[in-house]
């Protein structure tokens, strides 16, 4: 038998992995570990000795930084003389991630939505935004998606709209 331990975080279940004098490789899938952390983890075994038999040495892993969420800015939908819904699509990969909309009449944009929280999963939500009066009618727009969590901020690329005519 052995188990893995990871440096104050205790013991793994015991797995069974055969009898006799030939080394045998083994391995176990960790989850819920913190990103970019550095562990130890030591093999230790079991025998009809007892236990502790056998330690490995420490050896230590690291995990990866968390990911910053993933963003795509997708085409405004009902556009009029002076409203316009702002669309995006954010991947929060996994940690906790807010998402919010500039928008102007040139890509310095000079107005911002609020944050709308996106939560923490790890496929594509639909992030959207109307925008209404003070918009102008007959005038093109600039706008872009950015969503943040612990893993930074990433941007969404430019895209614009005009606004239509009262006519």
């Amino acid at each position: 038998y052995y188990s893995l331990q990871t440096v104050g975080e205790g013991f793994s279940a015991p797995q069974f992995v055969g009898s006799g004098t030939d080394p045998v490789p083994f391995s176990l899938v960790v989850t819920g570990l913190a990103p970019n952390t550095i562990y130890n983890f030591q093999a230790s075994g079991t025998n009809t000795v007892g236990p502790g038999a056998g330690f490995g040495s420490y050896v230590p892993f690291a995990t990866l930084a968390q990911p910053p969420p993933t963003v795509q800015t997708l085409a405004a939908s009902f556009v009029t003389s002076i409203n316009a819904q702002l669309n995006g699509s954010v991947n929060p990969n996994g940690a906790h991630t807010f998402a919010y909309f500039e928008y102007g009449t040139n890509t310095s944009y000079g107005s911002t939505t609020s944050p709308m929280d996106v939560g923490s999963g790890t496929s594509a939500q639909i992030a959207n935004y109307t925008v209404s009066f003070p918009l102008r009618q007959r005038t093109t727009y600039y706008y872009r998606i950015d969503a943040y969590n612990s893993g930074g901020t990433n941007y969404g690329a430019p895209t614009n709209f005009t606004t239509l005519s009262s006519f």
